[in-house]
């Protein structure tokens, strides 16, 4: 592993822990006082900023498994498995809007949105498999890379 892509790793882990805090920090303030994500004030602008470090997160994470699909030709189940669960995480960005927008359309009428909290939480819990997931395969690799830098030593 080169070290362009060695720093790019360890900075995905930590770019990732941050995002992993933000999503914790998502589903605690939907569990506790839906009203600010909604109003969009100090707390519903720090989610918001947090989606786009989310995003971000997102983008650069795929395109580090790219990369190691380029590098790295054999089939590696854990590698395919992110990329398609980075997919799926990619849809529910937009489940998520479409959902805080009805449920911003319910509260203001005094309805019950129980049903679209529900696909929020989920959204947020398919974001958080991804992140963990990524973890997992960044590690895996930083670890091959030194098994491998060990082995041409000796």
């Amino acid at each position: 592993m080169s070290r362009t892509i060695k720093i790019y790793s360890i900075s995905l882990l930590i770019s990732g822990f941050i995002s992993l805090i933000w999503i914790l920090f998502d589903i605690y303030q939907i569990k506790t006082d839906l009203s600010f994500v909604i109003r969009f004030d100090k707390v519903g602008l720090i989610m918001g900023i947090g989606y786009l470090f989310i995003i971000l997160f997102h983008i650069l994470s795929l395109i580090f498994i790219m990369i190691h699909f380029h590098l790295k030709k054999e089939s590696n189940p854990l590698r395919n498995s992110t990329v398609i669960l980075g997919l799926f995480s990619f849809l529910a960005f937009g489940i998520e809007k479409v959902m805080y927008d009805e449920v911003g359309r319910e509260y203001y009428l005094e309805w019950p949105a129980p049903g679209e909290v529900i696909f929020l939480y989920i959204c947020l819990g398919i974001h958080a498999i991804f992140v963990v997931t990524v973890f997992i395969f960044i590690t895996k690799q930083l670890i091959i890379s030194k098994k491998q830098k060990e082995i041409s030593i000796q």
